[in-house]
């Protein structure tokens, strides 16, 4: 991916980096035209369970997963909430999440999420 500073993510030092994502984020989303939602699944430890998260400029939601559940489970269940909490949405909507093993699987035609 090319960034909206002109480089390549492999070449960026980690703080510009930063800048670099949230800057083409901004470009390619306009924040005054896209509601911009960040999730976020996590596990403390095995077997007791992930949690999900769901951000956005006005709305904090979460919710347990599950026992047994891990990382991947919360980011799925953190995006599957995310879409549940915006359908009625009439905007623009982008959703961001952190963990490429998910993106991957729901980019994947044919795949079903469980």
């Amino acid at each position: 991916m090319t960034l909206a500073c002109g480089q390549i993510k492999k070449d960026c030092p980690e703080p510009e980096l930063r800048a670099a994502v949230l800057n083409t984020f901004h470009e390619l989303y306009p924040i005054e035209q896209w509601l911009h939602i960040y999730t976020d699944g996590s596990a403390s430890r095995i077997n007791k369970g992930a949690g999900a998260g769901v951000f956005t400029s006005n709305l904090q939601l979460s919710c347990p997963v599950g026992a047994g559940s891990d990382n991947y489970d919360g980011e799925i269940k953190a995006i599957h909430f995310a879409m549940e909490a915006t359908i009625e949405i009439d905007d623009n909507t982008t959703i961001f999440s952190n963990s490429q093993a998910v993106i991957q699987k729901l980019s994947t035609p044919g795949i079903a999420v469980t």
